[in-house]
């Protein structure tokens, strides 16, 4: 954790890399330090599976077949990206069904509902996900995003002070993203009803994946 930046730092570092361009964002450091952060957090969350930011639940008790909403720190949780694993009795991991009508297990149609579990012992139960890396706001937050990653979240955030410049470079921008943003998309949905559940980390290729290579 000791090699982290916080959003000041790469911030700056961002600022240098596109000090022909930054002005647009506002005359002001404060606002241009705003759009920064916006700019960034929109950067976080596309790259939220290559973050890998690892996290358990609370325990639930299972009884019947049907939704739950899992907790974290006794709030439903709201920064899920990509459910992983769910553990049972015995700390034994659960399967993950094959299509919502099977047997035994548990499935996640799509981003906006709940996980669905069927077919299991009653008990306790804890879910193992993805989250969202925490949105900055402040120099001082730390950007969950691991260091060998930043030279990609920099040039992420780069391109769209670019963007807002409106330029020719800009226009050229959009239509390169364009062939990649429905890839990026599609693989955003998908994640969302568990691609990481054998738990295997993040590499090189998801982004290929995304990108439509």
């Amino acid at each position: 954790m000791a090699f982290l930046y916080n959003a000041g730092q790469l911030g700056t570092i961002i600022t240098k890399l596109a000090e022909m361009d930054v002005g647009d964002l506002g005359n002001s450091q404060t606002n241009q330090n705003t759009f920064i952060y916006y700019y960034m957090n929109i950067a976080l969350m596309k790259l939220a599976r290559l973050a890998f930011n690892v996290k358990f639940s609370d325990s639930l008790a299972i009884t019947t077949a049907d939704y739950y909403t899992f907790k974290s720190g006794n709030v439903a949780i709201s920064d899920m990206f990509e459910p992983m694993a769910i553990y049972g009795v015995g700390d034994v991991q659960i399967p993950k069904r094959t299509s919502y009508d099977a047997p035994t297990g548990w499935w996640r149609e799509a981003n906006n509902l709940e996980i669905h579990l069927r077919g299991l012992t009653a008990g306790n139960y804890t879910l193992k996900y993805i989250k969202y890396p925490a949105r900055v706001t402040l120099d001082t937050d730390v950007v969950e995003f691991p260091p060998s990653g930043y030279d990609a979240l920099i040039k992420e955030v780069v391109a769209l002070i670019k963007y807002s410049k409106n330029s020719y470079a800009g226009a050229e921008f959009v239509a390169g993203q364009a062939k990649t943003s429905l890839g990026e998309a599609n693989q955003g949905t998908i994640s969302a009803r568990g691609t990481g559940s054998n738990g295997q980390p993040p590499s090189p290729q998801d982004t290929l994946i995304a990108r439509g290579g």
